[in-house]
């Protein structure tokens, strides 16, 4: 998808009925899909979703909600926005900017531009009584899923994660239901030459994993030239870095 010179408004509205299973982004791909790059230059672009990422993939949906959750949705992969003013807002487990519930996401760059991006939690309760929600990151990966390398320069950025995600970086992972996904932080976060302010959800930090996510070896967090940064972690998660520990069967 390739979006230049355009003032977009996106709005992925899944919730004419009272199920999930239409799930998607409102820039991106549809329920259970994968997407290509997504580019975006030089436009500005308001996108909703109720059921994936704003800008990115859409969800999984499964109307099992007995045992472990096994399946995946479509990987997200390379989103790229410069010189562009984007507010993009996911739902159900979606994240603002990334992947959609239960999808992870690749590379994200942001260049010259300003942003809001907000993820979203949506409860879940299943056979057993047990209810958890299920919260994706502002910029990166989608419920319990794993995002690889965010680069932002000179970009001024807003990003909220939800339960259990980092505002930027990986979502969380801390139930048995999803001990065999993957949300860890597989590349390293740089940001230069940016004013950001980052909060993470309940057990996700600010920049950095989600409740119960790794950093793969060799990813760093990088801060370089003038930087202007305000991160919280939510209970338990750190500012900068790590979230809280997770599940441990």
């Amino acid at each position: 998808i390739t979006i230049k010179r355009s003032t977009i408004y996106a709005d992925a509205n899944t919730k004419a009925g009272t199920s999930r299973i239409n799930a998607r982004a409102a820039i991106g791909s549809g329920c259970y899909g994968a997407i290509g790059n997504i580019y975006i230059t030089e436009s500005k672009i308001e996108a909703k979703s109720e059921g994936g990422a704003g800008i990115g993939s859409g969800g999984y949906y499964s109307d099992d909600s007995s045992g472990e959750l096994n399946w995946k949705g479509g990987a997200c992969g390379l989103i790229t926005i410069r010189n562009s003013d984007v507010t993009s807002y996911g739902g159900d487990g979606g994240a603002g900017i990334g992947g959609g519930w239960g999808t992870p996401v690749k590379d994200i760059e942001i260049e010259n531009s300003n942003i809001k991006a907000e993820g979203s939690s949506i409860a879940y309760t299943y056979t057993d009584g047990n209810t958890i929600y299920q919260g994706a990151a502002g910029i990166g990966g989608g419920w319990s899923e794993s995002c690889e390398k965010i680069y932002i320069d000179n970009s001024t950025v807003d990003a909220s994660g939800r339960e259990s995600s980092a505002g930027i970086g990986s979502s969380g992972s801390y139930n048995k239901y999803a001990k065999n996904w993957d949300a860890s932080v597989k590349g390293s976060i740089e940001i230069g030459s940016s004013t950001v302010k980052a909060r993470g959800g309940s057990g996700g930090a600010g920049i950095g994993a989600g409740e119960g996510a790794t950093f793969d070896s060799g990813t760093e967090i990088i801060f370089r030239g003038d930087c202007k940064i305000d991160a919280t972690g939510g209970v338990g998660g750190a500012g900068i870095g790590g979230g809280k520990a997770g599940y441990d069967d």
